[in-house]
């Protein structure tokens, strides 16, 4: 039995819809500008459903990115996705952007392959939600878990030598370290597929909801 699975990311830029069949990407649509904000979404959906064939049943999984992000973005992504997986009963997955980002650009253009990730958006107020993974090889392990920081605190937890994406990226870079040449990529559906497909969990349709982040203190971070 083929196994399709469909990825959401309405959390930045256009957004997108991503198609993956037995773990390869089968077919991808960028969203026209402004579609993902309202119905715009569900005709795109529908037509990418259809061209590959299926009815939203045929569908094993349904991976949404929560955010961080575009609130009004997130919201009709994961609004979007909590209709279809109600109508169809297919298993939900939620999936970090800042997970996705840093999966996205795990390799530099360049080839380089930096030692530690961070991942960084503006929340404002001199603050930030971020994550931050280092690389080994093909995976990405966490150090620690997408929360709201400031500067200092961020500082105190990240290791030297990362590099940094994210809008806040140019903000928070310290001597030594550099700016993605990805920085301002927005996630992209096929990994935001990939990663609702390795996740352990699934949500249900009442349980998802964007990623309301609070803030950690460096300490909690620090405790084994």
């Amino acid at each position: 039995m083929t196994d399709w699975v469909l990825g959401v990311e309405t959390s930045a830029g256009e957004g997108e819809l991503a198609l993956l069949r037995d773990g390869a990407l089968a077919a991808s649509v960028g969203l026209a500008e402004g579609g993902h904000r309202g119905a715009g979404l569900v005709p795109v959906a529908k037509a990418l459903l259809a061209a590959a064939g299926l009815r939203p049943a045929d569908l094993a999984l349904i991976a949404v990115d929560v955010g961080p992000g575009s609130f009004t973005g997130s919201r009709v992504g994961i609004a979007f996705a909590k209709s279809l997986a109600y109508a169809t009963s297919c298993p939900l997955a939620a999936v970090s952007s800042l997970e996705a980002r840093a999966r996205d650009s795990a390799t530099s253009r360049d080839g380089a392959i930096p030692p530690v990730l961070a991942v960084a958006l503006d929340a404002r107020r001199d603050r930030f939600y971020a994550a931050a993974f280092r690389v080994e090889g093909l995976h990405l392990a966490r150090l620690f878990e997408d929360a709201l920081f400031d500067r200092d605190e961020l500082h105190a937890v990240l290791p030297a030598g990362a590099a940094w994406l994210g809008d806040a990226a140019d903000r928070l870079v310290r001597p030594g370290e550099r700016v993605h040449p990805d920085a301002l990529r927005p996630p992209s559906a096929e990994t935001v597929a990939r990663l609702g497909q390795a996740a352990s969990g699934r949500v249900t349709p009442f349980a998802l909801a964007p990623s309301y982040l609070r803030r950690v203190e460096a300490q909690e971070l620090r405790s084994p």
